[in-house]
């Protein structure tokens, strides 16, 4: 009977989905006092900010701007803007910069922007590459807090990246701001037991001896950012995170931007995920055996459950106006459970970064509806997977 299949999914992904959550949670309380400690180390190294930039001629000023105005020794700092083939005046706006640490590197656009990362790169000369992109403004101290979480075993530290802030926010702009809210604490809790996976492009920094051990960004692939970070943990160096090094940076404002921008994301995340499946390994600690799996694991169940869901509904409708009551089952009131958890999740998660100007109704709105459109994104982002759509950056 097509239901059994159906039965052991649901079961399987709320265990999958309660076990997670409970784990992040005794995360959280181990190391509850360490959360949102600053970096502690005194390092100033030279530094070399690479922005890929195609077609930015409305952002990348503001972006140059706000580096331009870090608290950070100038004769330290280069900051390379890599016009990567772009067909509108961004060259230009960054010609306007008189400043001699801005350099302008121009080059045929080639497809992603892994390419332009690259060639920013192998044009600098810090000991740290910081990566930032053209649509997103850092905060005046990001470099040096950055900095100070690069003992001796990290590579890299990731940022923390906030919606940027405005009067005219959007229902699908605030859903987002949430999310990235929520997003900084989970990715610190995974720093805490080096599970970090990703150094999101709008601001990470790298030790340049890194690149040159693991190599520089994977240009075959939609989700770089993603990819070099997976290959820095298979190195077994540590990725560290900030939750004060800020940088404001540019989300969809239309549903259908959303969605392209979330396949992409969840397509890529895909790939990479059964690229680096050979992690799911003793050997890679915590990363490997918790959070490489459970992101392979997702993946599999989200698509055991799509192929049977649609016939397990209909039974489930037809019980339910018969009897409302007895279509109530356990998995459903696992569910609300889980629910619950989310909401008070999410809570937690703003309240430990201080966030004060989210609305309750927001918060009920993102657990609500917007996890579930997340969903929605990965269903569409498998079925592209499987229908082997060519998918570019």
């Amino acid at each position: 009977m097509i239901l059994e299949p159906l039965r052991i999914a649901e079961y399987a992904m709320m265990f999958s989905v309660l076990f997670f959550t409970v784990v992040m949670l005794l995360i959280y309380l181990r190391n509850r006092e360490r959360i949102t400690r600053s970096g502690q180390k005194k390092y100033e190294p030279t530094v070399s900010v690479v922005i890929p930039a195609y077609n930015e001629e409305e952002t990348v000023g503001k972006t140059l701007e706000s580096l331009l105005e870090v608290d950070y020794p100038k004769d330290k700092i280069e900051i390379l803007v890599v016009d990567d083939g772009s067909t509108d005046k961004t060259a230009a706006v960054v010609r306007s910069f008189k400043d001699k640490r801005v350099v302008l590197l121009q080059k045929k656009n080639e497809g992603n922007k892994a390419f332009a990362n690259n060639h920013g790169i192998r044009h600098s000369k810090g000991e740290v590459i910081i990566t930032l992109d053209a649509d997103s403004w850092v905060a005046k101290d990001a470099i040096r807090k950055l900095l100070a979480y690069f003992d001796t075993d990290v590579a890299a530290v990731t940022s923390a990246v906030k919606v940027r802030e405005k009067d005219d926010l959007n229902f699908i702009e605030k859903l987002q701001r949430v999310e990235y809210l929520f997003t900084i604490f989970n990715r610190r809790l995974f720093a805490m037991i080096n599970g970090v996976y990703v150094t999101p492009g709008p601001l990470s920094a790298f030790r340049r001896k890194v690149f040159d051990e693991v190599g520089l960004f994977d240009t075959n692939t939609i989700m770089e950012d993603q990819e070099i970070a997976l290959r820095i943990q298979s190195a077994n160096y540590r990725i560290e995170s900030c939750m004060d090094a800020v940088v404001y940076t540019s989300v969809p404002r239309d549903f259908d931007a959303l969605m392209k921008q979330r396949i992409r994301w969840n397509r890529g995340g895909m790939q990479n995920a059964m690229k680096y499946a050979f992690m799911v390994n003793p050997k890679y600690g915590d990363f490997g055996m918790f959070v490489m799996t459970y992101s392979i694991a997702s993946i599999l169940l989200l698509l055991l459950v799509s192929t049977v869901v649609a016939v397990a509904m209909t039974k489930i409708a037809e019980t339910a106006y018969n009897d409302p009551l007895l279509a109530i089952e356990p998995i459903h009131v696992l569910s609300f459970i889980v629910l619950l958890l989310t909401i008070g999740w999410t809570v937690i998660a703003l309240r430990e970064i201080n966030d004060k100007k989210t609305k309750k109704r927001i918060v009920l709105a993102y657990t609500i509806l917007y996890c579930y459109l997340i969903t929605l994104f990965m269903f569409i982002a498998i079925f592209k997977e499987l229908k082997g759509e060519k998918q570019v950056w």
